[in-house]
């Protein structure tokens, strides 16, 4: 018997290049990444062991309660996230490069015996997935988070204005992918604004293959050595792995 469903605010990671990583390195990035984001809560007083978590192979789904402020969330998991990131990269050993695409969104999740579902999941899904936040984070070669978030998560948080987010960092984008078809708000949090965008068209497609050269495909991810400086559409939809990589460290 199907369980009627709950309002979560959704936050999908995942974790750019994981599939050209070892075994070994994906193992680190997966527990890394739970460190990263656990601390970002942290930084705003929330407990991310009190949330739902679903892992998705190279990233995770966090399932938030509506009792929790979507303003929380969003400072939690832009800002102190992105200096999560940046702190990691500043250990006395070599690390290996963790580059992050999220995706904000807020709706509707129902719940099985074999997993989470619903229309909102797979929105949040698709926008983690669009092609122009893949993008918008290879042109961001010295940053390590790219944000997308919904019209709906845009319109009751962002637009809003509270401190210590500043709308004027968000940039619309068009996305047309499978069964969604909106304007979404993308955000670098280390720019002022996010690059790689293209021209905002609010009613023509955006979501274009983009061929990739064998030079680019060649290119693997980085260990950073700075001393001091599922798959379908019952999780993530269109995910593919071995994603162009141009990342950079913090200067």
């Amino acid at each position: 018997m199907p369980r009627a469903p709950l309002y979560w605010s959704l936050a999908v990671f995942d974790i750019e290049s994981f599939g050209r990583r070892t075994d070994a390195v994906q193992q680190r990035l997966r527990s890394e990444l739970r460190t990263a984001v656990a601390a970002a809560f942290a930084s705003v007083r929330l407990d991310v062991s009190a949330f739902e978590s679903n892992d998705t192979g190279d990233g995770l789904i966090l399932r938030v309660p509506a009792s929790v402020s979507k303003h929380d969330v969003t400072t939690a998991l832009t800002g102190a996230l992105n200096t999560e990131l940046i702190r990691r990269t500043m250990s006395p050993r070599p690390v290996e490069e963790m580059r992050l695409r999220l995706a904000l969104h807020a709706g509707e999740v129902g719940e099985d015996e074999h997993g989470i579902v619903g229309t909102d999941l797979n929105t949040a899904c698709r926008l983690v997935d669009a092609e122009v936040l893949r993008d918008v984070l290879r042109a961001a070669e010295r940053s390590y988070l790219a944000v997308v978030v919904s019209q709906t998560w845009y319109d009751a948080v962002i637009r809003q204005g509270f401190d210590p987010i500043d709308p004027s960092e968000y940039r619309p984008a068009r996305l047309d992918k499978k069964e969604v078809h909106q304007t979404v708000w993308i955000n670098v949090p280390s720019l002022s604004e996010p690059p790689g965008l293209p021209p905002y068209q609010p009613d023509a497609p955006a979501e274009q293959p983009r061929p990739h050269s064998a030079a680019s495909a060649a290119n693997g991810a980085r260990v950073i050595n700075n001393f001091g400086q599922h798959n379908g559409d019952n999780v993530l939809g269109d995910k593919h792995v071995g994603v162009e990589h141009h990342g950079g460290s913090v200067a």
